[in-house]
């Protein structure tokens, strides 16, 4: 009999917006003067112009 591979990747939440993505995918976001693993939505969010001030004052 034949077993069929799966494809297994360790995931990862990202504490920010709580969204699990492929640990791969995970990037470095500077928040409240340390360096924390996220996803790249929330660094996009961490650098831009207009969401940088909202984005450090949020608790999560």
């Amino acid at each position: 009999m034949f077993k069929a591979k799966r494809d297994i990747r360790a995931r990862y939440i990202c504490p920010f917006c709580k969204i699990e993505i492929v640990s791969s995918k995970k990037t470095e976001i500077y928040y409240r003067s340390s360096w924390i693993k996220g996803c790249n939505d929330c660094f996009d969010l961490s650098i831009g112009a207009l969401t940088n001030t909202d984005f450090q004052t949020k608790v999560y």
